[in-house]
């Protein structure tokens, strides 16, 4: 396989340099990779909400951006090291990948969809952390599961987002079954809930958490149904109201 070289170079300017300049311009050496791993190393002491699986995110991300390889890296370095705290058996509030890290699952796939193409990784590097992701989803992706027909809250749509977004990565460059139902399970969550405005969280941001992850399937499934029925635009209105 061969990697094409860049084809373009951007430059920020205003807002856009403001908000994501560092993220091409800092100095990622060793000063900024022993940052990153003390900062993980506090969070997973502190329990922290998602464990590394945040910072996972916001790495990929970044490499997405600026293809600047330090942030593969560093990518593959938090995932690791979240396995070996796994393996730890912590007892830290939440379950040894951490509290609600099922959460981050339908951000991390599309950073790892990105990283793994990165030229500075090696194929042992790809087939670890992909093994590793496979065993994360698989260990929580019973919390996404339907429960009959009622409206669900953020505690399930998270989760079987994610459930979509895994299961569309390994169905679809491994032909991995497992994959093809946390797809069926995705689709079986949301199909209830694309016919409703309304989530079962009710209060601040937790009840956009859920109609948030309801438009996001619908696009990146392709099954357009919440747009085309309306409910949408109600909510729309409703906020306008």
């Amino acid at each position: 396989t061969e990697a094409l070289p860049s084809v373009f170079a951007a430059k920020l300017e205003g807002d856009a340099a403001v908000r994501w300049g560092r993220t091409f311009t800092d100095d990622l050496g060793e000063a900024w990779v022993k940052k990153q791993q003390q900062a993980a190393e506090k969070a997973l002491l502190a329990g922290v909400h998602t464990g590394l699986f945040s910072y996972a995110e916001s790495l990929g991300t970044n490499y997405a951006l600026t293809r600047r390889p330090e942030y593969a890296e560093m990518f593959v370095w938090m995932i690791r090291r979240a396995h070996e705290h796994f393996l730890s058996k912590p007892t830290t509030y939440g379950g040894p990948w951490g509290m609600d890290s099922d959460f981050r699952i339908y951000r991390v796939f599309p950073a790892w969809d990105a990283v793994e193409e990165c030229s500075a990784l090696t194929d042992a590097q790809r087939l670890e952390v992909t093994q590793i992701l496979y065993h994360w989803v698989s260990d929580l992706a019973h919390k996404g599961r339907a429960h009959g027909t009622s409206v669900r809250f953020n505690h399930t749509t998270f989760p079987a987002l994610g459930c979509f977004y895994a299961g569309e990565y390994f169905w679809n460059h491994y032909e991995a079954f497992q994959g093809k139902l946390w797809v069926e399970q995705a689709n079986e969550v949301f199909l209830f809930q694309a016919a409703t405005t309304k989530p079962h969280c009710d209060c601040n941001s937790y009840q956009w958490l859920t109609i948030d992850h309801v438009m996001l399937y619908a696009m990146a499934s392709g099954d357009l149904q919440h747009f085309e029925n309306n409910c949408v635009r109600r909510n729309a209105d409703f906020v306008v109201l």
